[in-house]
């Protein structure tokens, strides 16, 4: 008969009893496999996904561009007019 030395038991996740860890790895490849056979079954549909994400970004971004814009544009007119009075000669 075989002696086998004392081990302790470790905790963690790689140290689960043998069957958590295979349903664990079971679980992770089929939200893998079930991922990427979505993506080869329907890449027009992921593709379609992905171009309305990218859109709804960048839309974002010109509406906050155009804010800045014009917020800049404003913030230069008003300056240049009040340059531009202090300039005028004031007639008495």
């Amino acid at each position: 008969m075989i002696k086998r030395p004392f081990v302790q038991k470790a905790e963690g996740l790689f140290f689960y009893p043998y069957g958590m860890k295979n349903f664990i790895i079971v679980v992770l490849l089929v939200l893998f496999i079930g991922e990427n056979a979505y993506i080869y079954m329907y890449p027009e549909t992921f593709c379609q996904e992905q171009k309305e994400r990218v859109d709804s970004i960048l839309g974002r971004g010109d509406a906050i561009l155009n804010d800045i814009k014009s917020n800049a544009k404003e913030a230069v007119s008003t300056k240049v007019d009040e340059e531009l009075d202090s300039l005028a000669p004031t007639s008495e």
